[in-house]
């Protein structure tokens, strides 16, 4: 056998290169995969920037964010160990002001932390009780 029929393979045997450009099976390499991952992250990065500078703005600004002062109730009408719920800062967001000692308050809001629904104020074992 020659050297030159050695040297040739034919395409039909070839199987590591006989598909790279047959219908664009190959166009998403892994080089091109990694860029492709790497441009949506940066994308991602980028466009939540403004969102984050919105927050910080928030979060740095000295003096934003006080609520009006609001009366909620008279000192007299709540006995040590009882509640009051009240509406506070705005018509929808409920809240419980409790009267814990003598000249101690504490306000909390109305909404248990991990399904949102009412909390309720007990005398009793004095805490909040969750349904």
């Amino acid at each position: 056998m020659s050297d030159d029929k050695r040297r040739n393979v034919p395409e039909r045997d070839d199987n590591y290169t006989h598909n790279i450009h047959r219908s664009n099976e190959r166009s998403l390499d892994r080089r091109a995969f990694m860029k492709t991952v790497l441009g949506g992250v940066g994308l991602f990065a980028v466009s939540t920037l403004p969102w984050g500078t919105l927050a910080a703005k928030q979060l740095l600004a000295p003096g934003s964010g006080k609520y009006p002062r609001k009366k909620i109730v008279e000192a007299e009408a709540v006995k040590t160990g009882e509640a009051v719920e009240f509406f506070y800062p705005s018509d929808y967001e409920g809240a419980l002001l409790v009267r814990v000692g003598e000249d101690e308050w504490r306000a909390y809001q109305n909404a248990c932390t991990h399904l949102k629904c009412p909390v309720f104020w007990s005398t009793e074992k004095n805490e909040l009780l969750c349904p």
